[in-house]
């Protein structure tokens, strides 16, 4: 089951584009009947694209299980987006009950969507955690 739909390569603009129609005040999937929600979603470097999840969206922990599934990139995309724009505090604190190994190991596996190694892109803009509050997290020099 696929939860967001963003333009990532291709051009899609309209909500047709996405496989959904308006109706009733609510975009619908035309397929399953599924209803979603519009928003800015992730930023490929050009501005924060815009595109659609499913509603209701699952909570961080949901997020997080779709970033790791590395089935669909458009929904760990799309779910990075809704975790750096909304729970990036959150994300701070899960990586604080991590320990060294599974830290590096879910630094190594997340960075391609939230880019520790660029904090100013993602992760500083959107914390009230400082920079070095989150250098010493995740052990960069």
């Amino acid at each position: 089951m696929k939860y967001f739909r963003m333009n990532m390569k291709s051009r899609r603009y309209s909500p047709i584009d996405f496989g959904l129609v308006y109706q009733d005040g609510k975009f619908i999937d035309i397929h399953d009947g599924s209803v979603w929600k519009i928003s800015y979603l992730y930023d490929f470097g050009w501005g924060r694209e815009e595109g659609y999840y499913r509603e209701p969206l699952g909570d961080f922990n949901f997020l997080l299980g779709l970033i790791f599934n590395d089935n669909n990139k458009e929904d760990a995309y799309g779910a990075a987006a809704i975790i750096i724009y909304n729970y990036i505090d959150k994300l701070y604190l899960h990586l604080l009950t991590l320990n060294k190994k599974e830290k590096s190991f879910f630094i190594e596996k997340t960075n391609e969507f939230f880019r520790f190694d660029n904090l100013e892109l993602f992760i500083l803009p959107n914390s009230t955690y400082s920079k070095d509050m989150w250098k010493k997290l995740l052990l960069i020099n």
